[in-house]
Parts: structure tokens; C-alpha cells; sequence
């Protein structure tokens, strides 16, 4: 296991509102003692004229692991990917 991984991870969440109080997206940033710190995921949710909405992530990091030749570079660099096809696949 890689130094750091399984332990605690503290981050501090943000939301974005529009005028009408609506979420409209929000950040996470990762605190000292997080294994990616420093580090910040963007997020914003796009409605569409059919009702549906559409989520937008965005996401940066110094972090050792996220390291270009760390192995655990690539799991963690994309690990949004396969969250979102999930939310994707059992959303109606």
C-alpha cells in the first residue's frame, strides 16, 4: 500500500449557488494530512433543457502519488472516469 493510502484524508467541500439558491456546483480541497494534499476537484452541474443535468469535474493535484512515474499515478489521475460512468449507468 502506497504511504499515506487508508489513512485519514481530511478535505473541506464548498458549494456554488445561483440567484434562486440552486446548486450549481462546489470544490473539494484537500487539507494537510490528505495523501493528495494539496489538491482541488472542481465540480458544476449543467441543467439541460430535457430536465436532465450534466456534471462537469475538474481536478489538480501536487500530490506525490499523482506523480508522473508513480504507479499509482494513473489510477488516481482518472478515478473520476469510472465514478461518473457508474453514476451515468444507474442513473434512469
Amino acid at each position: 500500500m502506497a504511504p499515506g493510502m487508508g489513512a485519514i484524508s481530511p478535505v473541506k467541500s464548498y458549494t456554488t449557488t445561483d440567484a434562486q439558491g440552486s446548486v450549481t456546483g462546489g470544490f473539494n480541497v484537500t487539507q494537510q494530512g490528505h495523501p493528495l494534499h494539496p489538491g482541488v476537484v472542481q465540480f458544476g452541474v449543467v441543467p439541460n433543457s430535457n430536465g436532465t443535468v450534466t456534471m462537469h469535474f475538474a481536478g489538480e493535484g501536487a500530490g506525490v502519488l499523482q506523480a508522473p512515474g508513480m504507479p499509482t499515478a494513473g489510477p488516481l489521475n482518472n478515478v473520476w472516469i469510472g465514478h461518473m460512468q457508474d453514476i451515468d449507468d444507474r442513473t434512469p
